[in-house]
Order: structure tokens, then sequence, then C-alpha cells
């Protein structure tokens, strides 16, 4: 077949005329709806179709023009031409990152100090994995070194990002890390010497996965390159790390990338303050040679590649949005500490709760129970009064099983109550501690628990106002005080008070005393036990 059939643009685009009216043709498109036209224009488009198909769609073209089949075939050859060679990996596209993975990854445990090794096995959350590696360094560490952590380092929501930052850096002059960033610096070299490169950027990581689950330390590698215009690579033999071939990867908050200005995206993805990184290099630097948009550091924040400290360094060096930034990145911290201040606040319990002891009944707490299996327009409020360390307060916890059900509120030296956090949908025991008879006459209308709605923190402007449904809700009052305070006020006060609570003077720990054979020998009995508030 002569060479200079499709010479020139011209006969190339007759062609490709001529199979844009077969495929009208084939498919009907005059007859369709537009929404079934769009996609089929989607179909259409031969750069979009794998090459089996693409060929397959050509070919009958090809038989529909019988006149035309040498210009046709030189044209399906042309187009296969682009094609990669069988057995060999290929893209087309305005840039590539490329992920190794291999047995050369494979750190061993013993070549990681021994105490970086401790502390980063400590940040870690209980497993099977984490009890035996453990075990194995406590037996090697020296005598007085612990494997305990308090519960607020082990409730740190970053804690396993830190656990692998620690790891990381340990590994930044290992033999093998040194030798796996020269390798990644030539090959960089090479590539941008075979095409133009715009951008280019490599890092070495710890598999922050592998490390977590299996506390294991494995390293990968990332390449990524952007071209400026769309080029056909061919993963080869040339793109080998230890005999390992790479994959085409996108990273999670890396961005897209299928147009021009996102190209950079995967460079910062690379070069970012990321958890796990060891070392990185590459042609550009973020913010000063690139435009880094937000959406990448956020995109780091919620899949966990990143701290929130080291977000926070990268969001004020963008001079655009950033109040709003700020104001989104801080709220995020403010909500994700409160979550996890409040999970290790109900493990802490829990861990109390289990040694406790059974409590002991009382004929006035049981009446004020039973006023609530009748619906009624108002009910009583129930007072534990009596010294510190009875176990008042967590008598009063202990009156709702549901989760979470109990809104504890400090009333103590204060007379203004504060519901903000009530929720009446979760908590059903609203609990006033250190409460004084004053704080229940301001609010005689919110513990009587009726169906009303109640205004709360009204004033002259009503600005802080607001309304809450306490129907039916269980009030309970713990205080030291409470007899002493009653004959400091008048009469009818007193009287209400009295009409509407159901009192329990407390003069003894309220826990059932444990059993004569539980105790340990030489236990000072008549001493009261640590049970309560």
């Amino acid at each position: 077949m002569p060479e200079d059939i499709l010479q020139g643009s011209q006969k190339r685009k007759e062609i490709q005329n001529w199979y844009a009216y077969w495929w009208r043709r084939a498919t009907q498109f005059h007859q369709k709806t537009p929404a079934q036209r769009a996609v089929l224009c989607s179909k259409y488009n031969l750069k979009c179709m794998s090459a089996d198909r693409r060929e397959q769609c050509l070919r009958e073209f090809q038989q529909s023009f019988p006149t035309r089949h040498d210009e046709i075939e030189a044209y399906i050859r042309r187009i296969c031409a682009r094609e990669s060679v069988p057995g060999e990996k290929s893209c087309r596209r305005e840039s590539v990152f490329l992920t190794w993975q291999g047995e050369w990854g494979d750190i061993d445990r013993e070549q990681v100090d021994l105490g970086v090794r401790l502390e980063a096995l400590l940040l870690l959350p209980d497993s099977s994995a984490k009890e035996e590696v453990l075990a194995s360094c406590l037996s090697q560490a020296p005598g007085d070194v612990s494997g305990a952590v308090s519960a607020w380092q082990r409730g740190d929501p970053e804690a396993p990002m830190k656990s692998a930052n620690l790891i990381a850096a340990a590994l930044r002059q290992h033999p093998k890390v040194l030798q796996l960033a020269g390798e990644l610096r030539s090959m960089l070299q090479r590539k941008r010497q075979e095409r133009h490169v715009q951008h280019a950027a490599w890092s070495l990581e710890v598999c922050t996965r592998t490390w977590a689950e299996e506390c294991r330390v494995k390293v990968h590698a990332h390449m990524a390159l952007g071209f400026g215009s769309k080029n056909s690579v061919v993963i080869d033999d040339t793109w080998t790390l230890f005999a390992s071939t790479p994959f085409d990867s996108r990273p999670n908050g890396g961005g897209s990338f299928s147009r021009i200005r996102n190209q950079c995206s995967g460079c910062y993805y690379l070069q970012a303050t990321k958890v796990g990184k060891i070392c990185s290099e590459g042609s550009h630097q973020p913010f000063s040679d690139y435009v880094v948009n937000p959406l990448w550091i956020f995109s780091l924040l919620q899949s966990g590649k990143m701290l929130y400290a080291a977000a926070r360094v990268d969001m004020c060096r963008l001079p655009s949005g950033i109040v709003r930034n700020l104001e989104s990145l801080e709220r995020w911290q403010r909500e994700r500490q409160t979550a996890a201040i409040t999970a290790v606040g109900t493990l802490c319990e829990k861990a109390s709760s289990r040694d406790m002891r059974p409590w002991k009944e009382y004929p006035m707490v049981t009446m004020w129970q039973a006023q609530y299996a009748a619906s009624r327009p108002r009910y009583g409020f129930l007072v534990l009064d009596g010294p510190s360390r009875m176990g008042k307060t967590q008598f009063a916890r202990c009156l709702s099983q549901a989760p979470g059900g109990v809104l504890e509120l400090n009333m103590a030296g204060s007379a203004k109550v504060d519901l903000r956090l009530y929720d009446p949908l979760v908590h059903d025991v609203l609990l006033f501690d250190e409460c004084d008879p004053a704080a229940v006459l301001e609010n005689k209308k919110l513990f009587q628990a009726g169906g009303a709605r109640i205004s709360m923190q009204t004033s002259a402007t009503n600005i802080m106002a607001f309304t809450v449904c306490v129907a039916e809700k269980k009030f309970v009052v713990c205080s030291n005080h409470w007899w002493a305070s009653l004959s400091k006020l008048p009469w009818v006060d007193v009287e209400w008070l009295r009409a509407n609570s159901y009192y329990v003077h407390v003069t003894e720990p309220m826990w059932q005393a444990a059993p004569m054979e539980n105790l340990p020998v030489g236990e000072d009995f008549d001493r009261p036990q640590r049970g309560g508030a």
C-alpha cells in the first residue's frame, strides 16, 4: 500500500466525516430523543473506546465503504499504530501518576530504633498484631519501660498518623531508603531528557495502612509527571524499580489529572507534608512555582493523609480566601476534638463502672420513679442531699439506662440553667449537681417537667433566649447543703419545694458494702470506701 495515501490532514478529515455519516445512519441518530443523543455522542468518540472495540467499530465502517477500502485501511493502521505493544501498559494523557510496590519496600523491624518503635506502637489502636509486636519490643526494652499510655493519648484522632510519622522520620537515613531515593532521582532525570516534562516530582512514603493493621514497616514510591500536552506513555522495562513495575494510580488528595490546570496537583500530593512521607523532590516548589488549590489541602486532611497542624501551615500560605478556609479548618478541628473528648469520657466511665458495687434501694426513689408510669401535667423532682463522697452523683447517673441519656449540669455558685446542649430525643435524665434551692425556685416551670415549651435566658431584648421541651423528663438535684439552705428561705418557698420534690437524706454510702471474704487482709474496714461523688 502506498505510504502517501493519507498524506495531508484533508484526507484524514474526509475519512472522519465518512465515519460520522456512517455512525449516524447505523444508530438512527435523527430518530433519538435529546437524552438518547447525548448518550450516543459519548459512545461515538473513538478515543473513549478500548483498543479492541475501536478496531471492531472501524472494521464495520470499512465494510460499508468497499470503494474506499484502501484509504480506510491506512487510517485504521494509523490509529492502531498509536496503541502500545502487546503485553505493555500504556496511557495517553497530559499527566501520569505512577506507584511502585515490591518486596524491596519491606523494612526489617529490627532496623528501626527500639525506642522509636515502642513509642510508635503505643500510639496505634489495640489489635492482635500490635499486642504481638509490642510484647516483643517490651522484652528487648529496659526494665523501667512500660507499655502503657493514657486514655487521652489513645483517644487522639491523629495518634495513628503521628505513629506513622515517627517511623518515617526514623527511616530517612536508612541505607535502603537512600538507595531507593538515588534510583528515583536518576530515573526522573532520564525521563525528563527523553520527553518534554513541565512538572515532575517523586516521593518515598511509609504505607500507613500496613503499619496500622499489621504493624509492619513497608515503603512504596510515587512519581508524578506533567507534560502540558497529551503524550503516549508506555510502561516498559525503563520504568522498573528493583524488579518492580509501576502501575498508574490516582492519589486520594491529588485532584483530577485530566486537565492542564490540575497537572500540579500530583506534584503537591507528593511534596506536601503528608503523613508517613520519608523524602520527596520535585522540579517545582508549591506556592512559589505553582498555585496550590485549597481543595487539595482539604482532600488530604479528609483522607487522613495530613495532620491538622501541617494543613493549617499550608492554608495560611494561600492569600485568597484565607479567612473562609481557616474558619472551615478550625471548625472541623473543634468538632473532631469534641467527638474525641466525648469518646474518651465515655470510655473512662465504662472502665470505672466495671468494679462498681450494687446500689442500695430507697423507698423515696421508688416513689419518684413510679410517678412516670402515667402521664401527668407536672412531676416532682428528686433531691439527693448529704455529705460529699457518698455516691450521690454516680447514683443519679445510673438512673438512665440509655447510652448518653444523662445531661449533667454543674450548678455550683450559679442559678442560671444552661440547656444549650440539651437534646430531648437523647436525654431523659437532667442532673443538676451542686444545685442550690434558689436555682430551683428561679426555674419552677422547668423543674415541673410539664408538656409546655419553656423559654430560657429571657431578657429585655431576648437576644439569647431559646425554648426547650422537658415533658416527662426526670429531674435530679444533688446537693451538700440543701436542708441547711431551706432555713434561709421564706416559708412559702420552702412549702413549694417540699410539695414538688422527693427528698432523700443521704448519711452513708449509697452502694452496698462488699462481702467480708472479698476484702483484702489488713484493710481498714471502718474507713469508708471510695465510690461516688
